[in-house]
């Protein structure tokens, strides 16, 4: 009776211990995650690489080896200046800044649903994707124009926020390329000071002078043919310079009109400044 028991016993463990391993397992089945849609797809991958502004990238690149806005300006052509706020996605679509031809601002829509090149999305009627070249990411804008052409832009970040005025991505690369930094300034009459300009746009170490801006639209005239740095932008003491860059030394010049006022003339040298850092 007692080995009957025990065989009893035995197979009621064996039983229970099956029946939970076989529970366990039912358990543990997976469930395969639903695909992501479309449209949240693109979000996910073009979101960290669009977001900031970008500038124009033959523009800027001539801008810097020239050291002359003026001598760049018939690279400042359509679309210049371009500011994305991924914050500001709504559904399938985001309304982003453009700056035209470095005069006038407009918006874009970037849409994220495939374009007709593979790797890109919409914008407006043209399309938007993104290359790597020498280790920085360039968007890279494909337009069709009147004449049916494909006109392929490129664009170089400027910011990674978004947050400022739509010309702060030029002005900053314009302001680290060709000006920010300390200088030793010797003025017309011979008197010398430390001079700081910085990428922001801020002067310090000349008198009556706190902020900088280096011109860069020359479509509307008359006498606007020259480089020139206006300081104190908009303030009632706002006062230009024209400059001129050779290696280390920028010069700023007073200016003055052709006797029919149709283009500004160099005058005066004011400032000499000789970079130190």
């Amino acid at each position: 009776m007692k080995y009957s028991l025990y065989a009893v016993l035995l197979a009621t463990l064996l039983f229970s211990c099956k029946s939970k391993t076989t529970e366990t397992n039912n358990d543990s089945v997976t469930v395969a995650a639903a695909p992501l849609d479309p449209t949240d797809s693109l979000i996910q991958k073009f979101k960290p690489i669009i977001q900031g502004v970008w500038v124009k990238s033959d523009y800027i690149k001539k801008v810097i080896v020239t050291y002359s806005p003026v001598a760049a300006a018939d690279k400042a052509v359509g679309i210049t200046i371009i500011r994305i706020d991924t914050t500001q996605i709504k559904g399938d679509k985001l309304v982003a800044n453009a700056g035209y031809n470095n005069h006038e601002g407009g918006d874009v829509t970037i849409k994220f649903r495939p374009g007709q090149t593979p790797g890109t999305i919409q914008i407006d009627s043209s399309e938007l994707g993104y290359s790597v070249e020498n280790g920085d990411t360039v968007l890279v804008l494909t337009e069709i124009n009147e004449a049916h052409d494909k006109v392929v832009t490129r664009f170089i970040k400027a910011l990674n926020k978004a947050d400022e005025k739509l010309g702060d991505g030029m002005d900053f690369l314009i302001n680290k390329s060709l000006f920010s930094g300390s200088y030793i300034l010797t003025d017309s009459i011979g008197r010398v000071r430390n001079v700081t300009f910085t990428d922001d746009g801020k002067v310090s170490g000349i008198k009556g002078l706190r902020t900088y801006y280096a011109m860069t639209d020359f479509i509307v005239g008359p006498m606007n043919n020259l480089d020139l740095l206006i300081f104190n932008l908009y303030a009632k003491d706002q006062t230009d310079y024209s400059f001129k860059i050779t290696g280390e030394t920028l010069k700023l010049y007073n200016t003055k009109p052709t006797a029919d006022s149709a283009e500004l003339v160099v005058d005066k040298l004011i400032y000499t400044l000789v970079r130190t850092k």
